[in-house]
């Protein structure tokens, strides 16, 4: 791609020169942080910034989960069974196209300016999501809302990496809309540089980003077209998968050979440790979506929960995820040691979703609590090691950027999992198909065959002793098959992780360069790594 005009380019030259000269000089470099000029916070700005963080953070991560247990209600609400796919899918899909264009344009503007226009994004897709009267218009709601979440969940690791030390952070990733953006408007204190606006569109990788947001959403569109809408067969969804597939191949090319400023640098990821980081991210993604989705499902279709109730049931879960994952990040701090607390994720996430598939058909609740506190320390334990991985072996010029494809990854994870889960909780299903007929007639079955059973589970309630218990049991079986896929992903993760390497985590704070300055110095730094590999 043109680098640009000669002023700019003498610009970059100088630039690049100046931090050439700081990183092959190690006394240079170290005198230079001492004397960089720290973010001194005290505890109750501290305290006021993570809270706000942690709100963003609260948000997002509660329009991913909470729907699921809605989703019966709000299907049988509009009347449309492809509600409850899309409600969710909409979501996700537009959470992953954007978020690598999150965290690159946080890299030119700054954090914080970047982040509040996340909260505002956030916001709008709310009050479209509450104000809509139809599927057609909650679901671009949703589109919204997910774009907007995207960047939140992006950037506010972003942040906690920009202004702690690898050492601190795993402490503070344990971390409303409108609270959020007050707070961090008063405590946010790091660098916003003034780019102007045309100069920093000029620097944006345009083509990385049209490639790279096709490509996904061709892919995503695909996968949930063949679970919802069309037959895999059909050319619809072979097109747009092969087509996705197909573009997101040429992006790696694209951003290698090409983009100056790339918005995923390929060479980041010429690092085993690094794509294994990678890796472990996408399918501890799957297997935490997995579980998330379907555990509400086998309480509402199985146990006959309301969808308030099956929300209280899976607190055992939600609670042990949580404490894990507040454990660890105080684990980390202690010793710095990540890859153990990975290793030990994945046996207890095998375990535990292995257990799900003994989850009794009826109410035997020492069962259903003690599995759900075995998979929830599995799952927790690796929300925060797999991302400390990645940034302590990258520098901290290349901190937004490889956390910014860290949550693209868990956003495309969470897609697929939506994906395979549906479509193998439907072979279920439809497997049982024969017994339903024979049992229910060939009416009654067709409410709960392939493509509507998930939508009907409210139908469940309605109808009398014997059939409600053939059609439960149909259910149980076909959930089965998730627990099956979670506990083949929570596997592979396993094997996979055992590549990470464990690095020392540093214990200082370095700032990190924001604006055009700082992406001549992460081109720097991908020119030095071309050259040695």
């Amino acid at each position: 791609m043109d680098p640009g005009p000669s002023v700019q380019g003498e610009q970059d030259q100088e630039v690049a020169h100046k931090s050439s000269v700081d990183v092959e000089n190690p006394a240079q470099k170290d005198e230079a942080q001492k004397d960089a000029p720290a973010n001194e916070f005290t505890a109750l700005q501290t305290g006021l910034l993570m809270l706000a963080l942690c709100l963003s953070v609260f948000l997002a991560a509660l329009d991913i989960t909470i729907i699921t247990t809605a989703l019966p209600t709000i299907s049988e609400h509009f009347r449309s069974t492809s509600a409850y796919i899309w409600v969710g899918a909409a979501f996700m899909i537009s959470a992953s196209a954007v978020t690598a264009t999150w965290g690159k344009l946080s890299d030119i503007w700054g954090r914080k300016i970047v982040l509040l226009a996340a909260v505002a994004v956030f916001f709008v897709g709310s009050v479209l999501c509450g104000a809509a009267i139809s599927a057609a218009m909650l679901i671009a709601g949703r589109a919204v809302q997910g774009a907007g979440a995207g960047g939140l969940l992006a950037l506010t690791n972003i942040v906690v990496g920009d202004l702690f030390s690898p050492r601190e952070r795993g402490k503070y990733y344990v971390p409303i809309s409108g609270v959020a953006f007050i707070i961090i408007i008063l405590t946010l204190k790091l660098q916003t540089p003034k780019t102007p606006i045309i100069a920093g569109i000029k620097v944006i990788d345009w083509l990385g980003t049209l490639v790279l947001t096709g490509g996904l959403v061709m892919f995503l569109l695909g996968l949930q077209f063949g679970s919802a809408t069309y037959p895999w067969s059909s050319a619809t969804v072979i097109g747009l998968i092969v087509g996705g597939c197909i573009t997101l191949i040429l992006f790696i090319p694209v951003e290698w050979s090409f983009a100056r400023n790339p918005i995923i640098p390929m060479h980041l990821f010429t690092n085993i440790s690094n794509l294994a980081a990678i890796l472990v991210d996408l399918f501890h993604g799957v297997t935490f979506t997995l579980v998330a989705y379907f555990l509400p499902l086998y309480f509402q279709s199985v146990l006959g929960e309301s969808p308030l109730m099956s929300g209280v049931i899976l607190l055992p879960y939600v609670l042990a995820l949580s404490f894990t994952s507040a454990s660890v990040g105080i684990f980390l701090k202690i010793t710095g040691r990540y890859v153990g607390c990975i290793i030990f994720g994945f046996v207890l996430s095998v375990l535990g979703c292995g257990l799900f598939y003994d989850l009794p058909g009826s109410k035997k609740w020492v069962k259903i609590i003690l599995y759900q506190i075995v998979a929830g320390i599995g799952i927790g334990a690796n929300f925060q090691p797999p991302l400390v991985a990645l940034q302590s072996n990258v520098s901290i010029q290349d901190n937004g950027t490889v956390t910014a494809t860290f949550s693209l990854i868990r956003n495309v994870a969470s897609a697929i999992a939506v994906v395979i889960g549906s479509v193998a909780f439907a072979n279920g299903m439809q497997s049982q198909q024969g017994q339903l007929r024979s049992e229910l007639g060939p009416g009654l079955a067709s409410s709960f065959s392939r493509d509507n059973a998930q939508a009907n589970i409210p139908l469940i309630e309605s109808l009398d002793d014997h059939p409600r218990n053939i059609v439960r049991q149909a259910f149980l079986h076909a959930i089965r098959n998730v627990w099956i896929e979670a506990v083949c992903f929570a596997a592979v993760g396993l094997i996979v992780c055992l590549f990470i390497r464990n690095a020392k985590l540093d214990e200082t704070h370095t700032e990190v360069k924001f604006g055009l300055e700082g992406e001549a110095e992460r081109h720097r730094i991908a020119q030095e790594k071309r050259k040695r590999t």
